[in-house]
């Protein structure tokens, strides 16, 4: 199965993100908050708290901009 955010596109435009906070919905309803740290075609750095966390690009909802509270 291949996820429409394997793209080229979807790559460059996460890129564009790196060092920003960003909220991370996964399609187990969890919704991540953090600092993108790095951007690869199967998976995405999260620091949430100076610890690293690794989203595989497959379970990726959407991704926005996020506030730091």
């Amino acid at each position: 199965m291949v996820s429409g955010l394997t793209s080229p596109y979807y790559s460059e435009t996460m890129k564009g993100f790196i060092g920003n906070y960003v909220a991370v919905q996964t399609t187990a309803k969890t919704l991540q908050h953090g600092f993108l740290t790095h951007v690869y075609p199967d998976h995405i750095v999260l620091d949430i708290c100076h610890v690293p966390f690794f989203i595989r690009t497959d379970e990726i909802v959407w991704v926005t901009l996020g506030r730091q509270v």
